[in-house]
């Protein structure tokens, strides 16, 4: 088996979640969504997106060391 190279422009158009903007279900259209850890999922079909950014949603938060 011979590696292949993978080019993250050749990939396509990934949907993803962002937090602080509206966001529409691309399944059906809602904009009421479930916010994980991960991942979003929408409130009316069950689509799940994974969240664009890495940002953490508690600005105080700090991790332990």
């Amino acid at each position: 088996m011979t590696p292949t190279t993978i080019n993250p422009a050749q990939r396509g158009y990934g949907i993803t979640y962002h937090l602080h903007a509206t966001n529409y279900c691309p399944g059906c259209g809602h904009a009421h969504w479930y916010i994980g850890r991960a991942t979003a999922e929408c409130a009316f079909c069950n689509t799940v997106l994974p969240l664009g950014t890495t940002e953490s949603r508690d600005r105080n938060y700090v991790l332990a060391s």
